[in-house]
């Protein structure tokens, strides 16, 4: 009997903990199932929306991924199933994560650049009187609308300043043609304003050579003219040297001459008054020979000879 009692009661106890363990079973898979639920609901949610969101919508996402990440690691490999396909629905929230941290990054970089755009075109819509602003103006101008317009193409598509993004990159678009036509005109006008200058100039320059060879030409015609008043001066003045010369030689050679002359007519004198007195000589000597010649008694004394 008491065998009976302690195998019914065995049996009884057996049937408690396994009635006990099938509930706490049944009670945990409710709880895994509700995890990857919850799960699966976020990960349709954020899979399906992909309308632009800020950042604050996007963070709030992540918070929800990580939750819902963290959830799922609740889960034992254990619960079968359950697991393997928490862990499918783990891979798919840690890929809409990534998605998600690139959207947000897309998100900064478009807000940012969009920020600097905004300033850009702020800056460029100051000057609003484009007509009276300089050509250096112009440029600066069109340059910051252009770099606004970069900065506009470079944003992505699918953000939070999208449809701003496309206002703000028409109005910077038909801005900057204006300024561009306006430089443009102001060049050209520019351009013919510095060719005439340039031309004026180049008139100007050849006035100036001009001037400046005929200045050349007079001058060296007055030099030439200067120069043959000197040789005209000169020549005169050797004219008159060579004349005052000539003159001098005249009256030297004429002077020379008549000094000559005298010598000649004295040497002459002196020449026939020899010859006298080499005659008178000549003929003593005759009258001396020919007294010499004759007999002793006949012979004269030289006085009679003299006066013979």
């Amino acid at each position: 009997m008491n065998t009976k009692i302690v195998s019914l009661g065995a049996v009884a106890a057996i049937a408690v903990a396994g009635t006990g363990w099938f509930g706490w079973t049944t009670y945990q898979r409710s709880v895994y199932e509700s995890f990857l639920a919850s799960a699966e609901e976020v990960t349709t949610k954020i899979s399906s929306d992909n309308a632009p969101a800020s950042l604050d919508v996007l963070s709030a996402r992540q918070k929800n991924i990580d939750v819902a990440i963290s959830t799922l690691n609740k889960i034992p490999p254990s619960s079968g199933d359950i697991y393997r396909k928490a862990q499918e629905r783990w891979n798919k929230l840690k890929e809409l994560d990534a998605q998600l941290m690139q959207r947000m990054e897309n998100e900064k970089l478009a807000i940012s650049s969009f920020e600097k755009a905004k300033a850009l075109t702020s800056e460029a819509n100051r000057n609003s009187k484009i007509s009276s602003l300089s050509i250096q103006d112009l440029q600066s101008t069109y340059g910051k609308y252009q770099e606004a317009v970069f900065l506009l193409e470079k944003i992505p598509a699918n953000t939070s300043v999208t449809v701003e993004v496309k206002q703000n990159l028409e109005k910077s678009r038909k801005n900057s043609e204006v300024v561009l036509g306006e430089y443009q005109k102001r060049e050209s006008l520019e351009k013919k304003k510095y060719e005439e200058q340039q031309r004026l100039a180049r008139v100007k320059e050849q006035e100036r050579q001009a001037k400046l060879q005929i200045a050349m030409l007079e001058r060296q015609a007055a030099l030439e003219k200067d120069l043959l008043q000197q040789k005209a001066t000169m020549d005169a003045e050797s004219y008159a040297r060579a004349k005052a010369n000539l003159e001098a030689q005249a009256r030297y050679n004429a002077e020379a001459q008549a000094q000559y002359n005298a010598q000649l007519e004295q040497q002459t004198r002196y020449n026939t008054e020899a010859q006298a007195a080499m005659e008178i000589q000549r003929q003593s000597n005759e009258n001396l020979r020919a007294f010499l010649q004759r007999p002793t008694s006949t012979r004269l004394s030289p006085v009679e000879m003299t006066i013979k």
